[in-house]
């Protein structure tokens, strides 16, 4: 009995050893995080959608509740409110897709009516075509 338990331990410990879990990582692993670094692509993709967030906010739907109830309120003679059912759904940001100044470039971004409303979009100054300037 004792003999095996030492076999199981001197297995447990070669596998540590060979596996990284204990005083050596393993050296496959060790290779490929440093031959190769993260690509560029991936890296520019990131930081153009976290500037969009900072411009515009998180536009992703939020979470909530749909809840189904029945009954009469208590104030108004009845037993009380009884919920039936509760579904998940998704509260979705009004977004609307308009022209926006971004560095001095004219782009269309979907953006929320919220931040239009509140000023906070620069838009393009729309110039008449036929107009004459003033000099």
């Amino acid at each position: 009995m004792q003999i095996r338990e030492s076999c199981r331990r001197k297995q447990k410990s070669e596998l540590k050893f060979r596996h990284g879990l204990g005083i050596l990582p393993r050296p496959e692993l060790s290779l490929f995080f440093e031959t190769s670094p993260m690509s560029t692509l991936k890296k520019n993709k990131r930081i153009k959608r976290a500037k969009l967030e900072k411009l515009y906010g998180d536009r992703k739907p939020a979470r909530g509740n749909n809840v189904q109830q029945r009954g009469k309120y208590k104030y108004l003679g009845g037993n009380g409110r009884q919920t039936t059912g509760v579904t998940r759904r998704l509260f979705k940001r009004n977004l609307q897709k308009i022209r926006v100044v971004e560095d001095g470039r004219v782009v269309r971004r979907r953006v929320p009516v919220s931040m239009i409303r509140a000023g906070l979009i620069e838009k393009p100054q729309v110039v008449d075509p036929f107009a004459i300037p003033n000099e």
